[in-house]
């Protein structure tokens, strides 16, 4: 069934260019100088010269202080998006079974935690009491030379709303006169962070656009109101590849 492989693809390819529509919309509220929410909503940790330390890592530690950002409205939040290679920082910290916290020089060498969870199980999904989602579309900042800072955004639930004028519909049929397969994709989606607002004439921006933070202002007085917080970390696994994308 060829069309049917090629919808399955182009449905997760959609979703694919909906995350980068998504990640685009918080860098421009939060990750970018400027942006609305960026002396507000942001936790650096990381470093970008030098090595790295377990307070550099995503941690315990670094996840409370990044919802804590909040005050009072810390429990709004409830998961985290992270890129590949923190997801594998994670990963290493699960399957770790001894906690050494008397050398913090080196991040790979003192762990966090209790125990571990053992080699038969890797996959981390819940973390500090939040859902993880891994994206490599994750913004990721390259420095030559030195440790690569990651942006981990962590979200409440309802503050990225959507809605669809009309789902995603793929339709296809067999042209006999032509021996061809055809296929029609029609779709309609917006994302939309509550408690902001699109001050732009743009309508249906470019991810480019959209990460310009001249583009978005804020609709409530109170910031905190909006569970959304971008927690910038490095990492410490060996053998990461090199390949990733560079914000």
């Amino acid at each position: 069934d060829a069309l049917g492989n090629i919808r399955s693809q182009l449905a997760r390819d959609m979703a694919r260019k909906m995350n980068q529509k998504l990640i685009s919309q918080v860098w421009g509220l939060v990750s970018a100088d400027g942006a609305p929410l960026n002396e507000t909503h942001t936790c650096d940790v990381s470093v970008c010269t030098g090595d790295v330390t377990i307070g550099n890592t995503l941690s315990p530690t670094s996840v409370t202080g990044a919802k804590y950002l909040l005050g009072e409205r810390s429990n709004t939040i409830d998961s985290i998006a992270v890129h590949p290679d923190v997801a594998a920082w994670l990963e290493t910290a699960g399957m770790l079974t001894y906690t050494n916290v008397t050398d913090t020089s080196n991040a790979a060498s003192s762990i966090w935690g209790s125990g571990g969870i053992g080699l038969s199980s890797t996959q981390v999904s819940l973390f500090a009491g939040l859902r993880v989602v891994v994206d490599e579309q994750l913004p990721v900042i390259c420095n030559d030379g030195g440790p690569s800072q990651y942006h981990c955004y962590m979200f409440g639930n309802g503050v990225v709303r959507t809605g669809a004028q009309f789902p995603l519909k793929i339709e296809t049929e067999r042209n006999i006169a032509s021996l061809q397969d055809v296929f029609a994709v029609t779709y309609s989606n917006l994302m939309h962070v509550m408690g902001t607002s699109w001050t732009s004439v743009y309508d249906g921006p470019t991810n480019e656009q959209l990460r310009d933070p001249g583009n978005w202002s804020l609709a409530f007085c109170d910031p905190r109101l909006i569970p959304l917080v971008d927690l910038i970390v490095n990492v410490d696994v060996a053998c990461l590849p090199t390949g990733a994308t560079c914000a």
